[in-house]
């Protein structure tokens, strides 16, 4: 049973986030954790920004995937980073994903304590942009909820990254307007 104690507050952007509870880990007291909060592993075609690969198989994109994963845990350990959080980029509908929930899912399951997933930004984002705020139905809210169930299911930890309206810092970015 965790106790206060053993919570460990991250504090980012004013929200705090309690680390130690969310991942299922605890510290000593006053010991203090590294936690990456924001993270995505995505597939990207190299020197083209934004842009998704579209031909590969179930199969190879999960070897790529975990590959990437493995790389990205050889540097979290160089930066004494001991877990973060992954999640895929909010998607909007119609574009081909760069990375999307069940990937994520998947992989993390490899790296035990040191990812977790935070996923519905593929999914759930989804669901959000594509319902008009007067289309939602007893119907539209029971396949939003069974789908977080089976995300929770299927081992998240949180979600994310979720957006009402996503800012876009450089050019060729999928919410660009």
């Amino acid at each position: 049973m965790l106790t206060s104690s053993r919570l460990i507050p991250i504090v980012v952007l004013g929200l705090v986030w309690p680390t130690a509870w969310c991942l299922g880990q605890s510290t000593e007291a006053g010991s203090s954790i590294r936690v990456d909060t924001h993270t995505h592993l995505t597939l990207t075609v190299p020197g083209e920004r934004g842009s998704r690969p579209r031909d590969l198989s179930e199969t190879e994109r999960a070897r790529l995937f975990r590959s990437a994963a493995e790389q990205f845990v050889r540097e979290l350990d160089a930066l004494g980073i001991r877990t973060a959080i992954v999640m895929p980029p909010p998607q909007k509908p119609g574009l081909p994903p760069i990375s999307n929930d069940e990937e994520i899912l998947e992989v993390v399951k490899h790296f035990p304590g040191r990812l977790a997933a935070a996923v519905g930004g593929d999914s759930l984002n989804e669901m959000i942009h594509g319902t008009a705020p007067d289309q939602v139905t007893a119907a539209v809210r029971a396949r939003f909820e069974e789908r977080v169930a089976s995300l929770v299911e299927g081992g998240a930890r949180a979600f994310g990254e979720m957006s009402a309206m996503h800012l876009s810092l450089g050019r060729g970015h999928a919410y660009e307007e």
